[in-house]
């Protein structure tokens, strides 16, 4: 249990972490298969190309950020003022992962809120321009709680173009509305696992779309150092091209 003392100089140490950081990229689905994951790491490479980019996984249960840029064998560093995310090409990643080394992590309810938040009160992200938090699938702890700390992300809800999927996503979309939210949704795998017109039903929800991928096995268990020519890696860019000015 966190005392209260510890607990103000946890959150003391969150808002002098975030003063570093410009804008915040939250990826966020209703569930889980969608390629959330895998849209926050290539959508981070892509931006590294240009920016200081750092990744902040907090899927707890299910972290795969180290697993899609192949991070095996490393070693965190640990300074006084934090420890120093890991380094890949141009991208610092902070990921739970990187202390559970694939043990399963029984946290449930506030404990969650504090792991978060420890995760951010010791890593030591430098002047980036773009934070991208890659969060796990629904809108549980881990979810809320980033609503909280982080004041004026851009968030990116993803979803393939089947029903089941979608009205997951419209829920976490009235939510992210109700909040006054900054907010757009990305249709992965169009053709692949549905023909729901999700551009349509974004329209009769007011919701911003911001476009669609097409399914691309080429990448699959991949970097996206080593995609960087796939179809999947272009029509990213040009989202994040396109729509760079309301992030």
């Amino acid at each position: 249990m966190i005392s209260q003392k510890n607990l103000d100089f946890i959150n003391s140490m969150v808002k002098m972490r975030l003063k570093d950081i410009k804008k915040i990229l939250i990826f966020a689905s209703g569930k889980g298969g969608v390629g959330k994951s895998t849209i926050a790491a290539f959508g981070s490479y892509i931006l590294s190309r240009k920016y200081r980019v750092g990744v902040l996984d907090l899927d707890i249960h299910g972290p795969s950020i180290p697993r899609i840029f192949d991070i095996k064998n490393f070693k965190l560093t640990e300074k006084k003022d934090g420890i120093i995310p890991l380094r890949v090409e141009n991208i610092d990643i902070m990921s739970l992962e990187l202390f559970l080394r694939g043990k399963p992590a029984q946290l449930s309810g506030k404990h969650k809120e504090n792991l978060i938040k420890e995760m951010i009160g010791i890593t030591k992200f430098v002047d980036l321009e773009y934070l991208v938090v890659d969060l796990p699938p629904g809108t549980g702890d881990e979810f809320l709680t980033s609503l909280q700390i982080f004041s004026d992300p851009f968030i990116f809800l993803v979803t393939i173009p089947n029903d089941i999927s979608w009205n997951v996503v419209k829920r976490t979309g009235d939510i992210l509305k109700k909040y006054g939210k900054r907010f757009g949704v990305i249709e992965n795998m169009r053709g692949y696992f549905g023909n729901l017109n999700v551009e349509l039903k974004c329209k009769e929800n007011t919701f911003p779309y911001i476009g669609y991928l097409n399914f691309d096995n080429s990448i699959i268990d991949k970097s996206p150092i080593n995609c960087k020519n796939s179809t999947f890696y272009h029509e990213l860019n040009n989202i994040i091209d396109k729509n760079l000015t309301k992030f």
